[in-house]
Formats: C-alpha cells, sequence, structure tokens
C-alpha cells in the first residue's frame, strides 16, 4: 500500500513539475491563425497570419528564421513584461534567437508570415 501511495504521489508531482516547466507551442496557443505546413526530421516550417487586434498567448520559439510575406507592426511582450515593437515590410527575413514572447497585431494590416525552425541546432 505504501507503493502504491509513494508511486501515486511521484507521478503527480512528475506530472506537476512537467506541466509547470513545459513551454507552450505557438501552434498550442494559436492555431485559428497558424499551421505547420512541414515537420520533419530537420525542420518545421508555420504559416501564419495576424489580423489587426489579435494576440497570442505566451509561447516559446526555438532559433528560427521568420519571413514577411505581408508586413505589418507588431508588439512583443517578453516574458519577463518588457515590450518591443517591430515593423517589417513584405518580402523581410530575418534571424532570431530562442525566445519565449506573446505576439499583437497593432498595426492596421495583417501580417502573413513564415516561421522556419530548425532541428538539431542552426540553419
Amino acid at each position: 500500500m505504501r507503493r502504491t501511495i509513494y508511486l501515486l504521489l511521484l507521478a503527480i508531482c512528475t506530472g506537476i513539475t512537467l506541466h509547470a516547466t513545459a513551454q507552450a507551442d505557438l501552434i498550442e496557443v494559436a492555431p485559428n491563425s497558424n499551421k505547420v505546413i512541414l515537420d520533419d526530421s530537420h525542420v518545421r516550417v508555420i504559416e501564419g497570419t495576424l489580423k489587426p487586434g489579435e494576440k497570442t498567448a505566451m509561447h516559446h520559439h526555438p532559433d528560427h528564421m521568420i519571413y514577411f510575406t505581408s508586413g505589418g507592426t507588431v508588439r512583443f511582450t517578453m516574458k519577463d513584461g518588457t515590450t518591443k515593437e517591430q515593423t517589417s515590410k513584405t518580402g523581410e527575413a530575418r534571424w532570431n534567437e530562442a525566445v519565449d514572447h506573446q505576439t499583437e497585431n497593432v498595426g492596421k494590416t495583417i501580417v502573413k508570415y513564415v516561421i522556419v525552425e530548425p532541428k538539431g541546432g542552426k540553419m
């Protein structure tokens, strides 16, 4: 009986620890505006759209490249609460280090993008 209780408590504690340290994925927090268009052993590619006023919940990106198929102005709120606004032009691409943030389209145009997340290291 003690062993059963111990194993149950261990499972509960492990589950809580895993949940507390897990990082939210963009597809989980914004499935209506983002979709995976390729996911293999080398790379994950996400296509996304952020309408004016639309916001995502806090999520994590590993190191990644983003290409804007339709530019606009976005406000990023970082995990520590700091914010940064960024305006991107259509056709612009940039490399970003791993980050935890939420995103809000603060402009008047729809922002469309493709995110490329390499697996197993940088591009």
